[in-house]
């Protein structure tokens, strides 16, 4: 992804109280596939990731530890030239319905991601900020 492009999630400050039961990693653990992927860019037409060929795999692993893949081809219109990325890393629970992707090494198209803990979904509303503005959805429902 081009860097010059920055994220910034959408409600971060919501569902951060410390009033409720937080999220048990235990019922996280496991594999979740992309149903939906797209990027609306201001002025532009909606992205559709999947449809242009793209796939997100997350394994959760008991330690709050990830692996899996990110395919986003360049003929997305997301990216310029094709990515193919491991989703080696670890996560961290925020408040009670959060949890942020940490990639390792950092640097990673999905590090520093918030996803919304709904299960059997994770979902992710990002705001595009900089030279390009618009809204990245990404959900991951557990298979």
């Amino acid at each position: 992804m081009n860097r010059c492009i920055s994220w910034v999630a959408l409600g971060l400050t919501l569902g951060c109280s410390s009033t409720g039961p937080t999220v048990d990693p235990a019922t996280l653990n496991g594999t979740y596939r992309a149903t939906t992927f797209t990027v609306d860019i201001q002025g532009s037409s909606r992205k559709d990731v999947l449809a242009a060929g793209g796939s997100v795999t997350l394994t959760i692993n008991p330690g709050q530890v990830t692996e899996g893949r990110l395919l986003i081809p360049a003929s997305a219109g997301v990216v310029l030239n094709d990515l193919d990325e491991q989703l080696v890393g670890r996560y961290t629970i925020l408040g009670n319905t959060l949890i942020r992707f940490e990639s390792e090494p950092t640097g990673g198209y999905l590090d520093g991601f918030v996803f919304t803990v709904d299960p059997p979904e994770l979902r992710a509303y990002l705001s595009i900020a900089g030279a390009q503005q618009g809204l990245l959805s990404l959900v991951l429902r557990k298979q």
